[in-house]
């Protein structure tokens, strides 16, 4: 009968940040010439989805990079949004990236021509920005949580980092 009675009451937890967010990081060329994407999740301040591969497509400018980057990260950032939406409601998203070039394409609906060659990856972006009402913020390199996930660090860069993820 315990058991029920605690089912039942709401949950009584801490949580410092009630929302998803998400945090992007892009190496541009990187070590086989292929940059590499980063992303970390965190949902109410804990991580829960972490990831970092080698891009498919060729990019052709460091803002290319970190928009591919963003692109990879909101797929999750989408799903997770999905399934955590009718358990707890509305949750508030935002994006942390350390490029302002591609935060810029992010919110800004007429510099699709300069970017043709992303043309889904620039609608998919734009829409979910609109569509989610999502907050893009700057965040400097180093303080960028996906950081980790994307270069080779000094160990004072990692312990930053790895700071980052609690």
């Amino acid at each position: 009968m315990g058991y029920l009675q605690y089912l039942d009451q709401p949950p009584a937890y801490s949580k410092k940040e009630t929302s998803l967010s998400l945090w992007t990081d892009a190496s541009w060329g990187g070590e086989h010439e292929q940059s590499t994407s980063g992303y970390l999740v965190k949902c109410f301040s804990n991580v829960v989805a972490w990831g970092s591969r080698r891009q498919k497509v060729v990019a052709l400018s460091k803002c290319a990079a970190e928009y591919v980057a963003l692109v990879d990260g909101m797929q999750l950032l989408a799903c997770l949004h999905i399934l955590l939406e009718p358990l707890v409601g509305h949750l508030p998203m935002s994006i942390n990236c350390d490029n302002k070039a591609a935060i810029l394409n992010a919110e800004d609906n007429l510099s699709k021509k300069q970017q043709k060659y992303l043309n889904k990856a620039f609608y998919f972006v734009n829409d979910f920005v609109r569509q989610f009402n999502v907050k893009l913020n700057w965040m400097p390199t180093i303080d960028q949580g996906a950081n980790i996930l994307t270069k080779v660090l000094g160990s004072v860069k990692v312990a930053k980092a790895r700071g980052a993820l609690y």
